[in-house]
């Protein structure tokens, strides 16, 4: 139960947001991608901060959108034995 607590203190100052999770193999020139980045950039634009995992793929496709249109980021980081690597639209990742 404290987890869970610490979990929404951290995430407090963020704001609304709108989660944004899928597959980290998805490439560039995968349709979704790009389907991916114009809904992040729509989400900004409503007001909202986009929360994904801060990994490769569809989730890269969100940060990056969401970085185009100016808005708040956030990345959402767990500890796996594979999948560590960030991408490049995030700023900071919070780990939990």
């Amino acid at each position: 139960m404290r987890d869970f607590f610490l979990g929404f203190r951290k995430f407090h100052f963020s704001g609304p947001c709108f989660a944004i999770f899928g597959s980290a193999r998805i490439k560039e020139d995968h349709p979704w991608y790009e389907l991916t980045r114009l809904t992040a950039r729509a989400v900004v634009d409503l007001g909202l901060t986009v929360m994904t995992g801060g990994v490769p793929g569809r989730m890269e496709a969100a940060n990056r959108g969401a970085q185009e249109a100016c808005g708040a980021i956030v990345g959402i980081s767990v500890e796996l034995p594979s999948e560590q690597e960030h991408n490049d639209y995030i700023y900071a990742v919070v780990t939990m």
